[in-house]
């Protein structure tokens, strides 16, 4: 369970990065192209510092599907993104986040089609009682309605389920933090050049701001990624189908919300079925 509860401080790190860059975006009322180059050139130097410590590059492990599965994590992520820091300036918080949601249940099922150790009947089972009661539970609190920019959407939700399914491949190629940092870098470099910003901000108060979600945002997905190789990517999915819970309770908390009830059982419903598959899984 040890590993289980190392993913949850993930989540939460996950959730806290989302809330820090929707308040960054509103605050300095940043562009998402420059935001999103900030966001990446800070990501990679952090995530850099971390794979010194890790580096385990198994060159023999090498074959060509491991080497398209570590290019079509660059291109995914690449994608989904650009489409992120887009949607996260034009959306409100909660009906983002929403729409997230998808984003567990197509993964779980692409890693149950793709990966036989991945097909756990009852942590399949827990995934879908979690988000099932997740999704009700957060469009009835806020009336999510699909807007002109829905299609966009289902594009971003299938490149980040496509990538994870991915990511577990290219794991036996190194490690994750290792994976992690040259995803992130390859990252930065098709950015900049699809961006080709003419200049970013040269305040270090701005700098500062981009660098607090980067190193926050950054821990969660190194440690999402350790979650692949030791817990499973459909247990590491389950566990943080808990952050958008934790952004709605962030939310709350920064803006004064009332907490819903129906949020606090949908709570209760997500921790019990990470507790059940993780002893019985």
């Amino acid at each position: 369970m040890s590993d289980v509860l190392i993913q949850v401080v993930g989540a939460f790190f996950f959730a806290l990065a989302m809330v820090w860059d929707k308040y960054n975006l509103r605050k300095y009322q940043f562009a998402p192209k420059t935001y999103t180059s900030m966001m990446f050139i800070c990501l990679t130097v952090f995530a850099g510092i971390v794979s010194l410590f890790t580096f385990d590059v198994r060159l023999q492990s090498v074959n060509a599907g491991v080497w398209m599965a570590f290019i079509g994590v660059v291109l995914f992520a690449f994608l989904w993104n650009k489409l992120y820091y887009y949607f996260q300036k034009r959306e409100e918080l909660q009906d983002f986040e929403v729409m997230n949601l998808v984003v567990p249940a197509v993964t779980a099922l692409l890693a149950g089609l793709v990966f036989a150790e991945e097909r756990h009947v009852i942590t399949l089972v827990a995934v879908g009682v979690a988000l099932i009661t997740l999704f009700i539970t957060r469009v009835e609190t806020h009336h999510t309605k699909f807007n002109a920019y829905s299609k966009l959407i289902v594009v971003m939700i299938l490149a980040m389920a496509a990538e994870a399914v991915l990511r577990k491949v290219a794991l036996t190629l190194m490690d994750p933090a290792t994976l992690y940092f040259l995803r992130t870098l390859c990252v930065t470099i098709l950015l900049w050049l699809f961006y080709r910003p003419d200049s970013l901000p040269r305040s270090p108060d701005q700098w500062r701001a981009a660098a607090g979600p980067a190193i926050i945002g950054g821990s969660a997905m190194i440690l999402m990624f350790y979650g692949y190789t030791q817990i499973g990517l459909v247990m590491t999915t389950l566990v943080f189908a808990l952050s958008p819970m934790m952004v709605y309770y962030l939310d709350a908390l920064v803006l004064r919300e009332r907490i819903h009830p129906k949020n606090i059982y949908a709570t209760v419903v997500i921790v019990a079925s990470i507790v059940v598959a993780g002893i019985y899984g």
